[in-house]
């Protein structure tokens, strides 16, 4: 059409209000998931950046979290490269192969760092994260006293 601005422009976007608020931890996360959860939501509060709609990304981040600490432990104690045995032409043979666990680790590391710059938690995307404001707070009606709110015509 003739005369729109197209909604991808920015020009809408740029001027999006985002308020702070603070988003429910969900229960049954692992230990390891819930203490990151919180270091988390602490950075990002105290950089004024938190949501209460940041609640999935958070814990989508700290269960990621959670799950690369224990894959890179599992890594560490079996090491990168490990032994396989195999059988052919009826003889044994073992053979030294890179450990499946170092794609799992890196793969988990890679998902970590996107959801990292989704909440805007690493150097480059800080810049780029918006500022929450404060909601206004609501005002409470003035009530009688009969303890009902007064009505003003």
């Amino acid at each position: 059409m003739q005369g729109t601005e197209p909604q991808y422009s920015g020009g809408a976007e740029s001027n999006t209000v985002f308020f702070a608020g603070k988003p429910r931890m969900p229960k049954g996360m692992p230990e390891l998931a819930q203490e990151k959860w919180k270091e988390l939501a602490a950075i990002l509060r105290k950089r004024g950046t938190l949501t209460r709609g940041d609640g999935p990304v958070l814990e989508l981040a700290a269960i990621t979290y959670a799950r690369w600490r224990s894959e890179l432990a599992e890594l560490e104690s079996k090491g990168t490269m490990i032994e396989i045995e195999y059988f052919a032409n009826e003889r044994t043979y073992t053979k030294l192969v890179i450990n499946p666990l170092a794609k799992v680790v890196a793969q988990l590391e890679s998902n970590l760092r996107q959801l990292y710059i989704q909440l805007g938690a690493t150097p480059a995307s800080r810049q780029k994260a918006k500022q929450v404001t404060q909601e206004p707070a609501k005002e409470k009606p003035k009530l009688g006293p009969d303890g009902r709110p007064l009505i003003f015509v």
